[in-house]
């Protein structure tokens, strides 16, 4: 377990494998040369007798080694300790050039730029661990410097590389990221798209589970930055993800913080992955289908979100107007900036496609459970009935049909003559035993 200097624990595992695999001569470790002689150990484990196996004493003995490194060298110190230390020094020095000030920190930066510039050493210092940390969620999670300790007594928190990959793109664009940047002639805007674009070429994409830190994270950037560079390349990454990610895309275009020409473009890139052939439609999973219509439908959600310009009640838009609780009223106002122009855009498509998936009887009744999209069959939309008209179809088909007859139980053409239990049933007997069973 590694400890820095400010006390909290780092991962620096990956500084070599010929440090962590030196064994130390007791000398170093035990004051008088050996375990037995330097008195009690720091923990006993004692466990007793368990079936065949003897009883069991360990001793541990806590030790620490002081590794020291140049000033100057710390930050790629930083870098070889993977996302987590980078990022951990990172902050610190962010925090420390915010508070001398942008301008102040870079030292007359400005008529000095090239390469990592001139200024003062903590401008230096972040402008390369900013571009360092580019570099390993470029990388990857898999190719970025991890070790992992069994010791007792070596726990410690661990998180996840999504939460990771969010806190370099909130750092990015933060004020004072982009400050560095632009110091060094550039703009966090293009050091958040490169993030982005790794995002997309390690296969990371938007993150794991519906409620993915990326995705939070897309939209607050994308808000603050107000980039169209950044936003084409969420949008890119989006495409490229296919259909890996629909909740994922679902929530970025539901998060309050994402501007409206984002989501709309993410919507468009999304449907036109999902429904670019049957094939690729009939593999996507029923719950991200599910997903899928509530972003198209979500116009018509509880009627409320109902206005006379897409169409919709006058009643419904009086109760948007009306609503009782703001934030529910906002989120509507959201999804319909969002959903208006969908629906009868891809609706079509998107019904002749889920009717023919092999499970399109059950996905259907699926669909119709969906406050959106009811609501929009109830209001009588042609985007929506579209939707269920196979499934209408088909029950008024059965009801011209009539009554079935019910005609018995008889089944005389039924043969079975390799299944013993089968003429059983079939048979006079009362009862049988085959082996393993009894009937």
């Amino acid at each position: 377990m590694w400890v820095s200097e400010t006390g909290h624990k780092v991962d620096y595992g990956s500084l070599g494998a010929d440090l962590h695999d030196a064994l130390l001569p007791g000398e170093w470790l035990f004051e008088k040369g050996t375990m037995e002689e330097d008195g009690d150990p720091d923990e006993r484990m004692y466990e007793g007798y368990t079936g065949n196996s003897g009883p069991t004493l360990e001793y541990v003995y806590h030790r620490a080694v002081v590794v020291l490194w140049p000033r100057a060298r710390k930050w790629r110190v930083a870098l070889a300790g993977g996302l987590g230390t980078a990022l951990d020094l990172l902050d610190r020095r962010m925090v420390e050039v915010a508070t001398r000030g942008v301008a102040a920190a870079a030292g007359g930066q400005a008529g000095q730029q090239g390469g990592a510039g001139g200024g003062s050493a903590a401008m230096q210092e972040t402008l390369r661990l900013l571009r360092g940390v580019t570099g390993l969620v470029v990388k990857g999670p898999n190719k970025s410097p991890s070790y992992s300790y069994g010791w007792s007594g070596c726990g410690g928190t661990s998180t996840s590389y999504d939460s990771l990959v969010a806190r370099a793109l909130r750092l990015a664009a933060s004020p004072v990221g982009c400050g560095v940047a632009a110091a060094a002639g550039g703009s966090g805007a293009a050091v958040a798209a490169r993030i982005v674009g790794g995002l997309e070429r390690n296969g990371v994409g938007l993150g794991s589970g519906a409620k993915s830190a990326i995705v939070d994270a897309l939209a607050a950037v994308s808000a603050s930055l107000s980039s169209p560079a950044f936003d084409e390349a969420v949008v890119h990454l989006v495409r490229a993800a296919g259909t890996r990610h629909v909740a994922q895309v679902a929530a970025l275009v539901r998060s309050p913080a994402a501007g409206l020409n984002l989501r709309l473009r993410v919507v468009d890139a999304l449907c036109n992955a999902a429904m670019a052939d049957g094939n690729t439609f009939a593999a996507i999973k029923q719950e991200d289908v599910l997903a899928l219509a509530r972003l198209l439908y979500g116009v018509y959600d509880s009627a409320a979100a109902s206005l006379p310009a897409v169409g919709i009640s006058r009643g419904g838009a009086a109760a948007l107007a009306a609503g009782a609780d703001p934030a529910r009223r906002a989120q509507m106002l959201h999804d319909l900036q969002t959903a208006v122009r969908y629906p009868e855009r891809f609706a079509s498509r998107f019904s002749e496609l889920v009717a023919a998936r092999p499970d399109a009887e059950g996905l259907q009744k699926a669909l119709l459970a969906e406050g959106a999209v009811r609501c929009a069959v109830q209001g009588g939309h042609p985007a929506a009935l579209g939707l269920v008209a196979p499934r209408l179809r088909a029950l008024q088909a059965i009801r011209a049909a009539g009554r079935p007859v019910f005609a018995g139980w008889e089944q005389p053409g039924a043969r079975f003559p390799s299944d013993q239990k089968v003429g059983f049933v079939a048979g006079s007997r009362w009862r049988r035993s085959y082996p393993g069973t009894s009937t």
